[in-house]
């Protein structure tokens, strides 16, 4: 293990090199969605970089924080070279900002550790604070003594919380007060949200709401509620893929991958709109978009994930989807491995914005033997060399 000194600070030091006045912390305790907060502190000269896992990160953060990238597959990946300066700082905008001297100290954040010397050789907090003396040699960096853990404990209005998972109508907790009119739950609110020009996502009941459709011009459904539902009105003429998976950890969804991606694609072609739904937004659906968006836009899950959840913060998959979709990025780098990976934007943001994606990339390519959509019910065209190629999956059930 190389040896090397980082200093610690307390969380009342951090509190003060956060430029936000009181007025800010009121507004950030009022609405942990003031985008406008974490605007400032991601323009400040202190630098927070979150070194936990990705999914603590989504779940709660230091507002303003960047989450360094250092899972299992980069490490396999970099062997004995080490973490790079894009998997420490792999927010582009922070990264300029940094080798331009804009940055006038970084802090390394874990969980609870007391200090830098108690972290283990193979700690991303250690892997990062290689890079970064590496890269950033004059920039003082220092370790947050307690982690996020005491941070939040201390200034819990300066942490920027996930929405707690939604409830599923009819579970314990949700409230039906006298008289039988249900309060409309947070993942059934607003409508659905567009994701590229040609994809939106919600939930059962956006997808029931015609008007609305007509509105957005939805053309199409995608419906992973597990369960065939009657389609009237506008929704009867549209064309329809049922995707008929529960939402369990045990549950294959992976097999859908390739279905879903060719039915958003030949829709997207057609000039169409798709709206991928299922129950409540939340976890199927999430999880066929998400697999859309690595696929389509060259995202890696934690990229695709944080801007998911910034459309639609009640996105959370189940684990045993993360873990199904982890095995599909797998795949996805195996076959086209990616030259620039420090592209995500901070905060989960932006995205392509024209159908093509801004970016201008081309979808990655899969191992395997590409198989033609066979749902009695699915009628669309695509063209095999611009659609990936995965393994067969089952023809969709029937309408």
């Amino acid at each position: 293990m190389v040896t090397m000194e980082v200093p610690s600070i307390g969380v009342r030091e951090l509190r003060e090199l956060m430029p936000i006045s009181s007025a800010g912390d009121a507004a950030a305790a009022a609405a942990d969605d003031n985008d406008e907060v974490d605007i400032d502190l991601a323009q400040s000269s202190c630098l927070v970089l979150d070194c936990r896992a990705f999914l603590a990160f989504g779940a709660a953060r230091v507002r303003g924080s960047v989450c360094v990238r250092w899972g299992a597959l980069e490490r396999r990946r970099s062997g004995a070279a080490g973490m790079t300066l894009e998997r420490a700082v792999p927010c582009s905008e922070a990264r300029a900002r940094l080798l331009a001297g804009r940055v006038a100290s970084l802090v390394l954040v874990d969980e609870a550790s007391p200090s830098f010397e108690s972290l283990s050789g193979e700690s991303t907090a250690r892997a990062a604070a290689l890079a970064l003396r590496q890269h950033a040699p004059r920039v003082p960096l220092v370790f947050l003594a307690g982690g996020f853990s005491s941070f939040h404990a201390a200034y819990p209005e300066l942490c920027r919380l996930s929405a707690a998972p939604p409830e599923l109508p009819g579970s314990p907790n949700t409230c039906t007060p006298r008289g039988g009119h249900g309060v409309t739950p947070l993942y059934d609110q607003g409508g659905p949200v567009e994701l590229r020009p040609f994809l939106l996502l919600g939930s059962a009941l956006h997808s029931s709401q015609h008007g609305a459709l007509r509105t957005l011009g939805v053309t199409a459904l995608l419906d992973v509620t597990g369960r065939e539902a009657e389609r009237v009105g506008p929704a009867a003429v549209m064309r329809y893929l049922s995707v008929p998976v529960a939402d369990s950890p045990a549950a294959d969804i992976a097999v859908w991958f390739r279905s879903a991606i060719q039915f958003i694609e030949s829709e997207r072609h057609r000039g169409g709109r798709v709206l991928v739904f299922c129950q409540a937004g939340v976890s199927r659906s999430a999880t066929i978009c998400l697999a859309y968006l690595m696929w389509r836009s060259r995202m890696r899950l934690e990229e695709a994930f944080a801007f998911l959840k910034g459309r639609r913060s009640v996105v959370s998959p189940n684990l045993g989807f993360m873990g199904q979709l982890l095995q599909f990025e797998a795949q996805l780098l195996a076959a086209t491995p990616r030259e620039d990976a420090g592209t995500a934007d901070c905060g989960g943001g932006g995205g392509g914005g024209d159908g093509d994606d801004a970016s201008g990339s081309t979808p990655r390519a899969l191992p395997g033997t590409p198989v033609a959509p066979s749902s009695p019910c699915s009628v669309f065209s695509f063209s095999p060399g611009s659609l990936p190629v995965l393994s067969p999956v089952p023809p969709v059930s029937s309408c």
